[in-house]
Parts: structure tokens; C-alpha cells; sequence
């Protein structure tokens, strides 16, 4: 079976998890947390995607879970701004 890959939107910017923690400064652990379904604020299909396997990888869309982070009170800085 031969699977297509799609490109996502131009609009959108979808990392692994190993990235996207590191983007957010977060651990990768911290991230999956937040993802919990029991506990957590970010949901599967929303805010990121896991593959068709237990062990596939999942694809966070940054945007979506910047967003859902801003609205739970995180503050985030800008590399190049000065504090």
C-alpha cells in the first residue's frame, strides 16, 4: 500500500513533537501533557494529529496550540526582543 503525502496549507505550520517543544521552549513530555485527554487543554484534531499507528508520529499545528497556550496564560517572547 503506497500512501500520499499531502502538503498542509501555506498557512499553517505543523512540527513534530521534538520541534514543536522546542519552539514553544517546553519539554516534549510537557507537551504531550498538555495533550492529555484526561487533564489536558490542547485536543487531538485541533491542535495536533497523530498517525494512523500507536507509534506514528504526531504533527502539532503551532498556531492552533500557541493560541489555546495564550488563552491558558502562557506568555511568550520573542527571541529578539530585549526584556
Amino acid at each position: 500500500m503506497h500512501m500520499q503525502l499531502l502538503s498542509p496549507p501555506e498557512n499553517e505550520t505543523w512540527l513534530s513533537t521534538k520541534e514543536a517543544s522546542t519552539a514553544l521552549g517546553l519539554s516534549e513530555c510537557t507537551l504531550r501533557r498538555y495533550a492529555n485527554v484526561d487533564s489536558g487543554f490542547l485536543h487531538e484534531g485541533e491542535h495536533f494529529k497523530k498517525g494512523p499507528f500507536r507509534t506514528s508520529r504526531t504533527a502539532w499545528h503551532m498556531e492552533k496550540v500557541q493560541e489555546a497556550m495564550l488563552q491558558q496564560g502562557f506568555v511568550f517572547f520573542s527571541k529578539n526582543s530585549i526584556l
